[in-house]
């Protein structure tokens, strides 16, 4: 789940993913050569790197993301304590 302050300014990259097969969205880290791989935020499965557009808010719920404009009760992890 995603906490978002202000969701109309928010985009998602988003590429396929073979294990899940459908277009998810996917995060980036540096692989052991230092570029960025991408990966998969549902099942962490390495990705092809993500297209030039973006999925904006409303377009990431479409798809079946949840987002979340409030901090859940007790904090969040920006506060120094994760929400989990």
């Amino acid at each position: 789940m995603f906490h978002l302050d202000e969701p109309e300014l928010a985009s998602f990259p988003h590429a396929h993913c073979t294990k899940c097969q459908r277009d998810v969205v996917v995060y980036r880290e540096l692989d052991d050569e230092r570029e960025f791989a991408y990966h998969c935020v549902d099942c962490d499965t390495l990705t092809a790197e993500p297209g030039v557009t973006e999925w904006t808010a409303q377009e990431a719920e479409h798809k079946g993301y949840q987002l979340e404009t409030t901090v859940p009760e007790g904090g969040g992890c920006g506060e120094g304590r994760c929400s989990h």
